[in-house]
């Protein structure tokens, strides 16, 4: 499994940085995270219509400290804690990436626009979605023949597709374009098992935040994510609600891919 990758990635790194604060928002989890020098924050998307009233019940939060703990708790059954500790590893892994600056990894102000330059590059015509996100699926399907997928019935309207079908619709799929969050609720694995053809995987959003080093070996071609740049700031903005203010915003967060090694 994908995540299993990740807490293994996580526990060969020996030093900073560490978590040093996380709550849960409506939205998104939150973690900050230090390395001594940088303060960097992760997020991950809360899958509210997956959270029961067991996973409510949670008290004794093993997320903090430093990167070994994170990797405990990305495994956990409890969908809170996972979300926390998927957070966790994303602000761990901006740390990481702000120090590196790998030569991979582009700024865009055209999220989008940058995606189907890639898929046309690709020479993929049939795309496939993970998770339905209104203002991508608008582009893509201007330009391809799309097929969106979303595992919440909340989000499914239009001609938004069941994530059950994922396995008999996928193998005609070129390229597959998926949330971060399938990441979080594993589904990604089963996404890349079925998408056989796929000649790129692409996964984005706030919750695609990881390392791409920790992602290789997974199919993936590339991460699009977003690092927040103004900390103070972002996270005053994000306690008071305003979620798509502070991610798209260029005083306080700037838009990214990053391609993965072997991808």
């Amino acid at each position: 499994m994908i995540l299993d990758a990740v807490a293994r990635a996580l526990r060969s790194i020996e030093a900073r940085p560490r978590i040093v604060d996380v709550f849960v928002g409506y939205s998104y989890a939150v973690a900050r995270a230090s390395d001594g020098f940088e303060r960097c924050v992760g997020l991950a998307a809360v899958p509210r219509s997956d959270v029961s009233c067991r996973d409510e019940r949670w008290s004794l939060p093993r997320v903090g400290g430093g990167p070994r703990s994170v990797a405990a708790a990305l495994r956990s059954t409890n969908v809170l804690e996972r979300t926390v500790a998927l957070a966790a590893a994303n602000a761990i892994s901006q740390c990481l990436l702000r120090a590196e600056r790998p030569r991979n990894m582009e700024y865009v102000d055209d999220v989008n626009g940058w995606l189907v330059e890639r898929l046309r590059a690709a020479g993929a015509s049939r795309i496939a979605l993970i998770g339905n996100m209104p203002p991508v699926a608008s582009r893509l399907r201007d330009e391809f023949d799309l097929m969106v997928f979303e595992r919440d019935p909340g989000l499914r309207f239009g001609d938004v597709l069941p994530d059950f079908l994922e396995p008999r619709l996928l193998p005609k799929a070129d390229a597959v374009v998926a949330s971060g969050t399938s990441l979080l609720n594993e589904s990604l694995d089963l996404v890349l098992r079925s998408a056989k053809r796929s000649r790129l995987n692409v996964v984005i959003g706030p919750t695609a935040q990881l390392h791409p080093k920790f992602l290789m070996g997974t199919r993936v071609g590339f991460l699009g994510s977003t690092e927040v740049i103004n900390v103070r700031d972002f996270l005053r903005l994000l306690r008071r609600g305003v979620v798509r203010g502070a991610l798209y915003d260029a005083r306080y967060a700037r838009q990214y891919y990053v391609e993965v090694p072997g991808g």
